[in-house]
């Protein structure tokens, strides 16, 4: 997977052509977006996590609640088609999740 900073060079060069000034401009907007987007929670109603790679469960996501005032880590477990909380696999109701990209 390419970084946003990659992704905005190669996409730059492509539609700016020679012209390095709106390069810069371009990469600059581009990063700026990208990363907004990339930070925006999901609502569960949207859309759910893809399960892992021989799994019922997805990957460790970022959640919210009604309840909780900070967002906390939970995974949705499609067998049961209910979310989790991490640590001590308690049902939570969640409302907007957003993964967790380690990089």
């Amino acid at each position: 997977m390419k970084t946003i900073e990659e992704a905005a060079k190669e996409f730059s060069n492509k539609i700016c052509l020679n012209n390095d000034v709106h390069k810069s401009i371009f990469e600059a907007g581009f990063r700026i977006c990208a990363k907004e987007f990339a930070q925006q929670w999901i609502p569960v109603e949207v859309e759910l996590p893809e399960k892992e790679i021989l799994s019922v469960f997805s990957k460790n996501c970022i959640v919210k609640t009604d309840n909780e005032i900070e967002p906390f880590s939970a995974y949705y477990d499609h067998e049961s088609e209910i979310w989790k909380e991490y640590f001590t696999d308690t049902k939570v109701e969640v409302t907007h999740w957003r993964p967790i990209e380690l990089k």
